[in-house]
This record gives structure tokens, sequence and C-alpha cells, in this order.
């Protein structure tokens, strides 16, 4: 192979271009993103994060729904055996239960607070010619117990199923009680006015009475516990009315009590004046039809009564008892008397119980007064050993100031006559 010289000469040139177009062809810098390059280097971490967080959020939300359905199904519940306790309840007083009236409202029965009251029992009898009827008012008496068996008192506040099934005792509650309360004394004092006055509805409407003022003094109770104003206020004006009304149901209840005694002694009254002028002249009938002949009589004509005479004439009057108006009089006279009888010993037995209400009201009282007499006494006592205390510093003070001066003259002394 032949070459010249300028090729030979001019093959490194070649070279040397050949590298210079592929050198200014070349990437000088290469520089990477650092916010690209840290998000593709964390983002497989970010994602899994991701994943879990929104499977977490998943699963929170599948709980809370969970917890909101039992909480819907758990006051269903307490919504029914509310309703299922309001209707025991009032069958037990003898009350009509309307189930559609008032369906959302919780009914607690008629179980007072504790305490006030506790164990007062009053007894009242009522009866007539056929039936006698005792009723025996417990104050402390409670429906729920009496349906669904005593409570269990726990030491530790634990928290059951048992205990989370019963409902709370609230204001709305106690005022629907007060109302339906008010409307059963109204158609019960209805059927008494009628005419309907016997033993059982006496009692049950004395019941009620009873029942109705626990109600309306718990209403009370809660209505000073009212953190709202005018709630509050609210529930006061509630509580006025229904005072009012229990007022008035008490008072026309006497005056129709009043009423069918004075009835019933009127009635017995009639039949006794009835039942004697019946034997009375039962025995004036048998007496004028009664026949003993004249010649049958052993006594002497002169000495036969005169009545034996005309004994055969059936149209002879009836001969006058002069000893009935007196066994009438005296009759009506033990019947009155027994009637003032009662009517004292009621009286008696009101001022009686007036008199240990206001004992008891002293015995409170008393019990206040030496309980302040008490506080009093331990507070003067305090102050009369504080002042002692005060007194002996202040001496104890005054022996330190007068050394204190004694002790300064001698020093003063001691230099004016050894410096001076």
């Amino acid at each position: 192979m032949t070459t010249n010289n300028l090729a030979s000469l001019t093959r490194s040139h070649a070279a040397i271009a050949a590298k210079k177009r592929a050198k200014s062809t070349q990437i000088k810098e290469i520089l990477f993103d650092d916010d690209a390059r840290r998000e593709f280097l964390t983002g497989f971490h970010k994602r899994k994060l991701a994943k879990a967080e929104a499977a977490r959020k998943k699963a929170a939300e599948r709980e809370k729904q969970e917890r909101l359905e039992a909480r819907r199904e758990q006051r269903r519940e307490l919504r029914e055996r509310a309703l299922e306790n309001a209707a025991q309840v009032e069958k037990a007083y003898g009350a009509i239960v309307d189930d559609d009236e008032e369906e959302d409202d919780e009914w607690t029965g008629i179980s007072g607070a504790a305490g006030k009251g506790k164990g007062k029992q009053m007894e009242e009898e009522y009866e007539d010619e056929d039936m006698l009827a005792t009723v025996t008012v417990v104050e402390d008496f409670d429906p729920d117990a009496f349906i669904h068996g005593p409570r269990l008192v726990k030491s530790a506040p634990t928290t059951s199923a048992s205990s989370a099934l019963l409902p709370p005792r609230t204001m709305n509650s106690l005022y629907t009680s007060g109302v339906r309360q008010a409307s059963s004394l109204q158609a019960d004092l209805e059927r008494l006015r009628n005419g309907e006055n016997s033993p059982a509805l006496l009692g049950q409407i004395s019941a009620s009475l009873a029942a109705m003022n626990r109600t309306v003094d718990d209403y009370d109770s809660m209505a000073k516990r009212e953190i709202i104003k005018a709630k509050q206020e609210k529930a006061q004006m509630r509580v006025q009315k229904f005072r009012a009304d229990y007022t008035e149901l008490r008072s026309q209840f006497e005056q129709l009590k009043a009423q069918a005694a004075a009835d019933h002694a009127a009635a017995q009254r009639a039949d006794l004046i009835t039942g004697a002028s019946t034997s009375s002249s039962a025995s004036d009938t048998r007496r004028r039809f009664q026949t003993t002949p004249a010649e049958h009589s052993t006594l002497h004509p002169g000495l036969r009564p005169q009545g034996d005479q005309h004994a055969e004439s059936p149209f002879r009057t009836p001969t006058p008892q002069p000893g009935f108006g007196t066994r009438e009089q005296h009759a009506l006279d033990e019947h009155t008397f027994i009637q003032d009888t009662g009517a004292r010993l009621d009286d008696f037995l009101a001022q009686g119980r007036e008199v240990l209400d206001n004992l008891r009201d002293q015995r409170n009282i008393l019990k206040g007064t030496h309980r302040r007499l008490l506080d009093a006494a331990n507070t003067l006592g305090l102050s009369r050993d504080v002042i002692g205390w005060i007194e002996r510093r202040s001496t104890q003070d005054m022996y330190i100031f007068v050394g204190g001066a004694i002790f300064t003259f001698f020093c003063f002394y001691l230099i004016w006559r050894y410096l001076g």
C-alpha cells in the first residue's frame, strides 16, 4: 500500500479533529432535581404509610358506625322498656295508659329519693255496709323495685349492662307523671261525684293524692337544682300550677267525702226510722187481730183490759205507743253521738299528727342551735388560746427590753468611767 507523505502527516490531525467533534457533542454536566430525587427515593415508604393511614381511617369509621348503631339499638330498647314500665306502673296504680301519648318521653316510675320521709306510713279506712277497705300509703314505695326486684348496691362504682338499661329520672318524666296523675284524679273524682262512693274508690283516690304530692315534691327539688335560669323559672311555674291543682283536688275530695258521709248518715237514719215504723205497725197489726174471747179469759170481767173488748175489730186504729218517740229519739241520739265521737277522734288524731310534726321541727331547730353553739364555743376557745399566747409573748418581750436597757446603760457607764 502506497501512501504519500501528506496523508501520513495529516493522519493525526484527522484523529484530533474527530475527537474535537465528539467532545463538542458531549453533555458537559448532568444536574439532578433534589426534590424529584427525594420523592422518587421516598415514594415507596410514603405510599405505604398512606395506605396504612387510609386503612386505619376506614377501620375507625367502621367502629364509629358500629357504636352509633349499638347506641341507637340501646336507645330503642330503653324506650320500649320505659313504655313497658310505664304501662305496668300505671296498671299497678289503677290508671289508664295511653300508648299513643308522648311515646318519646322516658317513664321512670314514681320512686322518690331516699331519705326524706322514708318509712313513713299513713293508714286510712273506708267502709260501708258491704265492704271494708284499708289503704296504707308508704312514702318510700318504689314501683320499679316492686316490678323488677330490689336493686343491688355495689361497693365499687362499676358499670354493668343492667345499670345501663335503667332509664334516668328526668324532669320531663316527672312532669308527665304529674299530668297523668292529675287526669286520673279528675276521672276518679268525677266517678265519686256521680255517686260511686265505694271504699275501694276512696282508697284509690287517697293513694293517688299521696303519690301526686310526692311527684310534685320531687319535681320541685329537681327544679331548684336546674342550672339554666329560663328552665328553672318555667319549672317553678309548673310547680305552682301543680300545687294549686293538688290543693283543689284535695279540697274537692274532702268535700265529696264529707257529702258522701252525710248522705250515708241520712240514709242510715231513714232506714232506722223506717225499720222502727215497720216493726211498730206489725206489732199493732198482730195486736189488733189477736183472737182472745172474753168468755175464755180467766180474769175477772172488771179486771180485764179495755183493749180486749175491741181486739177482734179489724177497723180499730193502732194503739198509740207512748214509748215509741222516746226509743226513736234515743236511737237517733246514739247514732249522732257515735258520729260525733268519730269526728272528734279524727280531730284528735290530726292534732296529734300536727303536734308530732311540730316536735320534729323543734328537734331539728334545737339540733342546729346546739351545733352552732358548739361551733361558737370552739371558736371562742381558739381565740382565748391565741390571746393567752400573745400576752405571754408580750411579757417576755418586756423582760427582754428591760434587760437590754440595763445592759446598755451599764456599758455607757463603763465607757464614761474608763475611757472618758
